[in-house]
């Protein structure tokens, strides 16, 4: 996974489970950047393509991924990353994760996916149901990126035009 982008520091990554809020496992990622690209890098676009990469290789779902500073995972003096720490310094909030300052520019980039996805559905069949599917849909977007948007997108288009793909 760490050779999918330069910006991924190699063996300074830490993958462990969870259990989430309905006791079910939950795959978390913490990840540390190298310092010459962790300010140019999107940070929702990296943690789509380490979510990719993941269930590409490992079929997987990493439900929480942290982009951190060079440095910040526990390792031992020999070089060994620390799992055990990391998962709780993860449950207990002591990464400080590169892409929550990019909380508002994702905010952003959903309220214009929804705007987008609302013009795309005719006015006719825009009904509550609709608005909701959008409302998922741009929460499923920060999840998965834009290639699944853009396939939702074209088959609530093909739905409102009349063409199922079901159907043929």
């Amino acid at each position: 996974m760490q050779t999918a982008h330069p910006a991924l520091r190699a063996n300074c990554g830490a993958a462990f489970s969870v259990a989430d809020e309905r006791g079910e496992e939950a795959l978390v990622i913490i990840q540390e950047i190298e310092r010459t690209e962790r300010n140019r890098i999107d940070a929702t676009e990296m943690k789509g393509l380490i979510r990719e990469n993941v269930t590409d290789q490992h079929e997987l779902f990493a439900r929480h991924i942290v982009l951190i500073r060079p440095g910040t995972l526990p390792k031992t003096t020999s070089g060994k990353i620390q799992r055990s720490l990391a998962c709780r310094m993860w449950l207990e909030r002591q990464f400080e994760d590169l892409a929550a300052g990019a909380d508002w520019i994702r905010n952003r980039s959903s309220q214009r996916c929804r705007a987008f996805m609302l013009a795309a559905i005719p006015s006719d069949i825009l009904d509550g149901q609709a608005r909701a599917i959008v409302d998922e849909v741009g929460k499923v977007r920060v999840i998965t990126g834009q290639r699944v948007v853009n396939a939702i997108v074209d088959e609530i288009a093909m739905r409102a035009a009349g063409h199922d793909r079901a159907q043929g």
